[in-house]
Formats: C-alpha cells, sequence, structure tokens
C-alpha cells in the first residue's frame, strides 16, 4: 500500500501556527501573556511542519509527483511554504535560545526561499500561464518569502541582509500587483 499523496497547500498549517506563535511571542513582549505559550506553539508548529514534510516526501515517492507539484499552475506556489516556515521558526523559536544554530538556519532557508523564488519567477516567465488559474497564492514565493526573509534575517542580527530581503519583497509585490 503506497502512501497518501499530500497535496501542498498543507504546509499553511505550520506556517499557521508559527504566526500564531508570533502573536503570542508579541503579546508576551508586551506583558500581556505568558512566553510559555508561545515556545508551545512553535514546538507544535515545528513538529506539524516535520509531519507535513515527512508525509509529503513519502507520498511524492510513491506517486512520483513532486516535479508535477512544482509545475502544478494551482498548488505549486505552496510549495515555498516549505521553506518559507522553518525560517520562520528558526529567527522567533530557536534564535532565542540557540543564537548560532537559528542564525544557521535562518541563512539556510533564505537561500533555498531566494532560489525557489527565482525558479518560479523563471517558470512564470518563459511557461505559458493560464491567467484563469492565477491566485493571491503567487506571492508567496517571492513577495512573502522576500518579507518573511527580511523579519527573519533581522531577528537573528543580519540587518543588511533584513534590508536586502525587505527590498526584493517590495520589488516582487511591486511586479507581481499590477
Amino acid at each position: 500500500m503506497s502512501a497518501p499523496r499530500i497535496p501542498l497547500n498543507f504546509f499553511g498549517m505550520p506556517f499557521g501556527l508559527a504566526g500564531l506563535a508570533g502573536v503570542w511571542l508579541t503579546a508576551a513582549h508586551q506583558r500581556h501573556a505568558p512566553v510559555a505559550i508561545a515556545n508551545v506553539l512553535y514546538v507544535l508548529a515545528s513538529a506539524v511542519w516535520l509531519l507535513v514534510v515527512g508525509a509529503y516526501i513519502l507520498g511524492a515517492r510513491s506517486h512520483r509527483s513532486f516535479r508535477g507539484d512544482l509545475l502544478d499552475p494551482v498548488a505549486a506556489p505552496f510549495a515555498s511554504l516549505a521553506l518559507i516556515t522553518p525560517m520562520l521558526l528558526a529567527a522567533q523559536g530557536l534564535a532565542p535560545y540557540a543564537p548560532s544554530a537559528g542564525k544557521v538556519l535562518v541563512d539556510v532557508f533564505l537561500v533555498l526561499t531566494v532560489l525557489l523564488g527565482g525558479w518560479f519567477t523563471g517558470q512564470w516567465i518563459y511557461a505559458p500561464l493560464d491567467l484563469d488559474k492565477l491566485h493571491p497564492g503567487y506571492f508567496l514565493p517571492t513577495v512573502a518569502g522576500g518579507l518573511v526573509a527580511s523579519a527573519a534575517a533581522s531577528e537573528v542580527g543580519q540587518r543588511r541582509v533584513g534590508e536586502i530581503m525587505l527590498g526584493l519583497g517590495l520589488i516582487c509585490w511591486l511586479i507581481m500587483g499590477p
């Protein structure tokens, strides 16, 4: 029996949990909530991310669908959440407790996010793109990737990299918006 196929949009679950953890952390910094809740949510988001990655890899291997998913005009942009989420988790959940590990993970996933966003952009430029299949998810690989990378790099003390990524995210937003 083969593993079930996990769609790419399942990576939105750990991304949402990481965002919720970030909100709790912000509330904790303002002394409106305990930090422990944010930490539990970061651990939960990390566990869900690992489960989704594992399930996706098993399903993609058994169905040989990884390439097809990356070329799918509707689902493909959600693949970027597999790289954006751990960058966010490393910056906000890990870096306060293990700064060096957090910084390395942010850098690794930042580079992977930029490479994937560049690959998607190339596909959108050179491959035929059906305008009826465009949706807001197309902002994820480049715009969200750049803006989250900016926040993550700044969070681990890489201000210049954060400024560059902010510029990338904003430029992508201006180009893709119209």
